[in-house]
This record gives structure tokens, sequence and C-alpha cells, in this order.
């Protein structure tokens, strides 16, 4: 049985709450979830942990869970400051959340780079995959971690300018030096946002399921109000699962697909299939790609950071932030990046690359893309519905002298989003920086709508 005699707050972003107390935030993110939940009418012996971060804090590293204490330091959950919460969390390594506030990214990270694994929004879950039993074993087994907002952030104009970077560290108290790549933007956008938190305020909020709500001894967990809350979760888990596995691997696509690069005598590596698969998975709509951070600071504390480097930092580009995304979870017409200059691929070896430049790999992606689409058009393949509306484009700030390579500057005109954000106030007067390292191998991809 659960203590629930203990106090609600423990610390500055850590609460224990009861349904009856949360239930109207959670309707306003999940309102089926809520159904359900209502029907069940759980009283105060199914405790949940309400988790409110700033920009950045990590609250799984690893296999281990990371909640404030007091003074509003992150801890591991065997801290004497959590004694009070870890009974409710140890059923799971990584226990069950709902994303209630803003976005989490889950994330692999590596010495030289980090591996975006996926953006949970507003409404979707936490560790699903852990918690009904679908997770892929091989993404299981790897140390990846949870952070409020994005981890995988960026700025597109080069950031590395030591004496405009000093000015930075002034106005905002930090000590760390600039960025040395893009993977690094990150600890320098949640320095800011450390800073400036009482004045630009940005905080996600993730509930936690404790072990009550999974107990398999409880009788009363056999009613059909709580095995359609279980199935809800079994169902959600088997369509996430579906979805990370490559749908263009799974058929018979992939293999007409090799025999055409056969018939062709094209010899690509196995980073640019990777690419080639990434892509499809973009285009799917659950593989992630890039996008503009577009005024919503749904994954960081964009206006900020925004203000932080157009007048303190005092670049002359236009500080365009981008961030992991899903086409599925942008909405029809929006348009997601990859780069081949900044490689987020969740298999394959960016290391491993035999072509002599970035523009030499866009022009053989774009040939086996071309290759690929030519065989979807004639092909009917039933688990890939909706890629004969894929639209692709290839660019790079170079000149391409076989003339198959945009240049990066077209992509201001190209994409709504970086139109609005160009012409706006904090914008205006300022260069699209199109030689920036993320642009240097940019591939955009767009599903076209049917309806227009």
């Amino acid at each position: 049985m659960y203590n629930t005699t203990m106090p609600t707050k423990i610390a500055n972003g850590l609460r224990i709450v009861t349904w009856a107390e949360i239930s109207k935030e959670v309707r306003a993110v999940n309102p089926v979830l809520a159904e359900m939940i209502d029907a069940i009418n759980p009283n105060e012996n199914y405790p949940l942990i309400e988790v409110t971060l700033g920009y950045g804090e990590k609250m799984f590293e690893g296999d281990q869970i990371r909640l404030p204490a007091k003074g509003g330091k992150m801890k591991p959950l065997s801290d004497e400051g959590l004694v009070q919460v870890a009974p409710f969390l140890k059923y799971a390594t990584r226990p069950l959340g709902l994303q209630l506030k803003k976005s989490s990214e889950m994330f692999l990270e590596f010495e030289d780079r980090v591996v975006p694994l996926d953006m949970i929004r507003e409404g979707e879950f936490v560790s699903l995959l852990e918690m009904t039993g679908f997770v892929n074993p091989s993404i299981q087994a790897l140390p990846w971690s949870l952070t409020s907002g994005a981890r995988s952030a960026f700025m597109v104009p080069k950031i590395t300018d030591a004496r405009s970077h000093n000015r930075l560290k002034a106005e905002f108290m930090f000590h760390r030096g600039p960025p040395t790549g893009l993977a690094d933007h990150w600890h320098v956008f949640r320095a800011i946002a450390n800073a400036a938190f009482d004045e630009f305020e940005w905080a996600s909020k993730t509930l936690l399921f404790s072990g009550a709500w999974f107990d398999k001894e409880a009788k009363t967990h056999q009613s059909p109000e709580w095995l359609r809350f279980y199935t809800y979760l079994m169902q959600l888990g088997i369509q996430k699962m579906t979805a990370e596995h490559n749908a263009l691997e799974q058929t018979t696509a992939w293999e007409d697909f090799s025999g055409a690069i056969r018939q062709k005598n094209l010899k690509p590596g196995p980073y640019l299939l990777d690419t080639v698969k990434h892509l499809i998975g973009i285009a799917l709509g659950d593989g992630l790609g890039f996008v503009p951070e577009d005024g919503r600071e749904s994954a960081l504390p964009g206006r900020l950071i925004e203000l932080a480097y157009s007048e303190t930092y005092q670049s002359e580009y236009a500080p365009i932030l981008m961030y992991p995304s899903r086409l599925s979870a942008e909405g029809p017409g929006r348009t997601l990046y990859y780069s081949m200059g900044m490689p987020s691929l969740s298999a394959g070896s960016p290391s491993i690359r035999k072509a002599p430049s970035v523009i030499t790999e866009l022009r053989e992606v774009k040939t086996l893309m071309r290759l690929l689409q030519g065989l979807l058009k004639v092909e009917q393949y039933a688990s890939l519905p909706g890629l004969r509306e894929m639209f692709l484009e290839y660019y790079h700030s170079e000149v391409d002298p076989f003339g198959e390579i945009v240049n990066s500057a077209d992509i201001a005109a190209s994409d709504d989003i970086l139109k609005a954000r160009l012409s706006s106030t904090r914008f205006m007067r300022k260069e699209f920086p199109t030689h920036g390292q993320f642009l240097r191998g940019c591939i955009s991809i767009q599903m076209k709508d049917k309806t227009t």
C-alpha cells in the first residue's frame, strides 16, 4: 500500500498530486486519456508526480532518473532529498510519463554528435515502449537521455566569434566558451535560459505515473475501466513500435530498389543507403528532421535566445533556430530539413564516407531518391501510402557545376515559416545565413497537400 499522507510539494518543480488535482491539465492535452481515467475514478492511493523543469534539464540520464530536490538542484532518485518520491517511481528504470506542457527530447549523446531519437509533444507519453514491452532492444540497451525542451536545438548562423560571445558571457553571467560545433549550441542556450528565467520564463511539465497504476496484484485492475486504460497504452505502444521500424525496409520495395541500383551499376556506400532510409522515415511522418522555430516556443525559449544573439551578440545574420520534429506533428504543408553537414542518423556511421565532398554526396543521394521515386510511380506498395506525394529539394551554399543542387539562399524564399520570420521586426536588416554549416548540404522534405 502506498503512503498517501506525504506532503504535496517536495521541492520547487516537484509535486505529488492526485487525479482530481491534475485531471483538468491532462484533459487539455489528451482528452481521450482523461476520459478513460475519469471512468476509473482513481483515489489518493494512485498518486502522480508532477515535474516542472527549466530548459535543458535532464530528467532521464542513461538509467538514472533525476528530479528537482530542495534548493532546485537536479538529483538522482537515490538522493536523500527525494526519499518521499522514490517509492512511487522505483517500479521501472524509466517510469511512464505524460507531457503536459512544452516538449522533451529523447536523444543519444556521443563525443562528437547528438542523435535525436524522439520529440515528446504535449499529450504524448514518455517511456511508452518500455512500459508496454514493445521496446526495440537495440535502443533500450543504449544510454539514451531525456531533456526538458530540445537538446538538439542549434542556431543556423555561425556563432563562434570570441568577442561577440564574451558580450553574451558578461550579459548573462556564465563562463562557457564559444561553441565548437552545432551540438554545443545547446550548452550556451541553456546558460542563457537559466540566467534570464525570471524574465523569460520557459518551463516544461511532465506527469509521472506511480507504480500503483501498474500493480498487477490489485483486483480492481481487472475491471472494464482499467482494462480499457491498459489496452489504450498497448495500442499506442504498437503504433509507436511500428513507426520506429522503417516501413520501407519491411516491404518488397527495398528489394526492388536494390535491384534497380544494381541495374544502373550504382555503388552507394552503406552511409548513403542509411541516409535514404532516414529520408523515407521523415517523409512517412515519424522520422525526425529539423524545423525552424516559428514563435510558438514549444521546444525552447526562442524569443530569449533570438534576442540574445540579435542584440547582445550582435550577429549580422538572422538568428534562426532549428530543432527536431516530425512531419506528423507539424501538419500538412510544413517542411522538414535534414543536413549532410550535420548527420543525425540513428543508424549508420557518418564517419564512414567515401565521397570527396558533401556536395558530391548530395548529388548521389538525389540520384538514389530519384530512382526510388521513379519506382514508386509504377509500383504499388500498400505499406508506403503517400510517398508519391513526397517532394525533396537539395541545397548547398556552393555553386554546383552540374546544376543538380540549388543554392542555399533560395531556402529563405521557399519556406513560409522562414519568410514570416525574416520579415518580422526582430529579423529585419539581418542577412539570411546561407553559409551556415547546416545549410551546406541540406535536404528539404515536404509532403504535398492533396487538398490544394
